[in-house]
């Protein structure tokens, strides 16, 4: 049998950088920012921070704050799982970190916690800051709107097509409703003329006219186990789910009108119609965040925590803009 070497080959030697800062590229976006927000008192946020009596060593607050903004600066948007992971692998948080890693439960604790009552203040500051230093002008502001989504099991938005299929579809429904009513009502001489299209009005006279030959009396109705409905009970409740539904589909089409395809539930008719007619604003702020930084929907639930995550979001964003420019103008230099 054959002798087997292995032969195991060394790397060159090498010095190693000591710092992990020796590692990132002079114009690297996280010692721009760490330069720009040494230049304000954070420390003066993370007074009310509990005392750390048991457990493992705590955190520094200054490096957990300006991770969370760094993340928010080059993410658009992070989840603390992400903050996590990148505390791990990514080099320019472990540099903002110290080469500490933080849970995701940490991070969540710190947001949650401490960053919650200050964080319109942070986002004044960091605002004052940059207006100085980029000499912005304020003495001319663009206002505008946009409408982020939320609650991911909610679907909020109303398609015009879509409306207009089911309203067809509910009219095939309202026939055969009334096509099984006729069958009762021949005892009456009576016959209910079926079309194509309905109005809701022409249902609505038909509900009266129905509770008038059958003498109607909610009060009788039955419901829950155990109780069975009559048939002028079952038509009657139909009746009044298909005037109801007919109403909001009419009401959905109208709003959208000739000139749109969709529009948002947590529109009302005058909000919709104001919005159609309005001139047009600034809207490239709220264009980059959605489609370059894909932030669309609001995580978080509560009004204190949706406005932290929207401070958050506009921290990161107004960051992200301040470097983007100075590196542009480094360029051009």
């Amino acid at each position: 049998m054959k002798n087997i070497t292995t032969t195991y080959f060394k790397p060159k030697q090498g010095i190693l950088p000591i710092f992990i800062s020796d590692f990132l590229d002079i114009c690297d976006p996280v010692l721009s920012f760490d330069k720009f927000m040494e230049g304000i008192d954070l420390s003066k946020y993370l007074k009310n921070i509990p005392v750390h009596d048991t457990g493992g060593i705590r955190y520094n607050p200054v490096n957990m704050l300006k991770t969370v903004l760094f993340g928010f600066m080059s993410q658009g948007y992070i989840s603390l799982r992400e903050l996590e992971d990148n505390c791990k692998v990514n080099i320019r948080f472990m540099y903002l970190m110290d080469n500490k890693r933080p849970s995701y439960r940490t991070f969540g604790y710190f947001i949650n916690e401490v960053l919650e009552s200050s964080i319109e203040d942070i986002f004044n500051d960091i605002n004052k800051a940059i207006f100085e230093k980029d000499n912005v002008d304020l003495n001319h502001i663009y206002i505008d709107g946009s409408k982020f989504e939320a609650n991911a099991n909610k679907y909020s938005w109303v398609w015009k097509k879509a409306t207009e299929k089911s309203r067809y579809r509910l009219y095939d429904k309202i026939t055969k409703l009334f096509d099984e009513i006729n069958i009762g009502l021949s005892y009456f001489g009576i016959h209910i003329q079926t079309n194509t299209e309905y109005v809701p009005d022409e249902l609505h006279k038909i509900i009266q006219k129905y509770t008038e030959i059958y003498k109607i009396d909610t009060n009788t109705f039955v419901y829950g186990k155990g109780h069975r409905k009559s048939i002028q009970q079952k038509q009657y409740e139909k009746l009044l789910e298909y005037a109801s539904k007919l109403e909001e589909y009419i009401e959905k089409i109208d709003i959208c009108g000739s000139d749109r395809n969709s529009y948002s539930k947590t529109d009302n008719s005058d909000g919709a119609l104001l919005r159609m007619n309005r001139s047009i604003q600034a809207e490239g702020t709220f264009g980059i965040i959605k489609n370059n930084r894909n932030y669309k929907r609001i995580v978080r639930k509560g009004i204190k925590s949706v406005k932290l995550e929207i401070f958050l979001v506009s921290i990161g964003h107004n960051l992200y803009k301040y470097h983007n420019k100075k590196m542009k103008l480094q360029k051009v230099a």
